[in-house]
């Protein structure tokens, strides 16, 4: 992918996404104060996610899942 490409991230995506709901809680790296969220569509690339807490561009995230059947979130961290 060029500097010139100006598609939409769906036009500029690797991977192909799966449209999922999952309520999830978000937070910054090293901070303990969670956000309520949903991950909206999901693939190999990475997630769309909707919360209310700000994000900045490279803000390291933990986004805690609860799986049903579990009895521990999984965690997963990025940005």
């Amino acid at each position: 992918m060029t500097k010139e490409d100006t598609g939409t991230g769906a036009e500029r995506r690797h991977h192909d996404r799966v449209s999922k709901a999952l309520p999830v809680h978000v937070h910054r790296e090293r901070s303990p104060e969670k956000f309520p969220g949903e991950i909206v569509n999901i693939g190999a690339g990475g997630v769309l996610l909707r919360t209310a807490m700000p994000i900045g561009t490279n803000d390291l995230l933990s986004i805690d899942l609860d799986v049903d059947g579990e009895n521990d979130p999984i965690y997963v961290y990025g940005t």
